[in-house]
């Protein structure tokens, strides 16, 4: 059973999001009742705010309204989305195995988890997520697990395309800020970054980028940039020609060293 925290009543300072998600961190009790331990958020940049401060015991802070709790030390991250259309929450549920299968491209011992409970007033679902410790090494990784995760709440049954972004123009003709994500200029440096994870993440430059966001915090203290720049999205902008660089030298100008199945095929752009 799920009971909802509240926190305050500042309204968060959010853009507007096609789909209805929100996220949040749950803490599990030992009646394995579940209960949010930050504010429910469209944005999921606060998610990354937070998971920086807990890998790295770092203090937290306020940002755009939201205001970051400190997680204990033994803390186990379980991740929530709720959603005020349930259909979304099905249609991950439904398209969970999409994240399953690149899971077990990576060749993953212990894959990523999710079930669904009932809200104390029995009238909505949520969804408990156990994301694997692959996703939870930085918040690069774990801001593509959730945006990943966020692409499954589409139905991507309903139209006869090759790829989820197809379907995804489709669904929302032209307005999904998930569409707007990937643009052209982004699109082969995504599907490199999807198919090469282990290469990219043991590189230099992945390596630096995380030093500078060390930096971001502890010495330029603006975080405002900070919160920008923690997500894969913003790696991707910041790398783009160095990350195609790197890859078709290693790959011999081939998109990914081994086959790759349609169903891991159809996450790319």
């Amino acid at each position: 059973m799920y009971k909802e925290t509240t926190f305050g009543t500042k309204q968060l300072a959010e853009n507007w999001q096609y789909q209805k998600l929100q996220f949040t961190y749950l803490q599990q009790s030992i009646d394995n009742n579940y209960t949010n331990i930050t504010p429910w958020c469209k944005c999921r940049d606060f998610l990354n705010d937070s998971l920086y401060c807990f890998l790295n015991k770092k203090p937290t802070f306020e940002i755009y309204k939201y205001q970051h709790p400190e997680f204990t030390n033994d803390y186990k991250i379980l991740l929530g989305i709720k959603s005020e259309k349930q259909e979304e929450l099905t249609n991950i549920l439904y398209n969970f195995y999409y994240i399953a299968e690149l899971e077990n491209f990576y060749n993953l011992t212990k894959t990523s988890e999710i079930f669904q409970d009932t809200e104390e007033n029995n009238t909505k679902k949520i969804l408990i997520i156990e994301p694997s410790s692959f996703w939870l090494k930085d918040t690069i990784k774990f801001s593509l697990f959730t945006y990943l995760l966020r692409l499954c709440s589409y139905d991507l049954t309903s139209h006869n395309t090759k790829t989820i972004f197809d379907t995804i123009l489709k669904e929302s003709n032209h307005t999904s800020n998930d569409y707007g994500l990937i643009q052209s200029s982004l699109a082969e440096v995504y599907n490199y970054f999807i198919l090469n994870l282990n290469t990219i993440i043991h590189s230099e430059l992945y390596k630096n980028n995380l030093n500078e966001l060390n930096d971001l915090y502890e010495y330029e203290c603006d975080y405002y940039l900070f919160h920008d720049r923690l997500g894969f999205v913003a790696f991707l902008i910041k790398y783009q020609d160095e990350i195609n660089t790197l890859i078709k030298k290693k790959n011999n100008n081939k998109i990914c060293p081994q086959d790759v199945k349609p169903v891991i095929q159809y996450l790319l752009k």
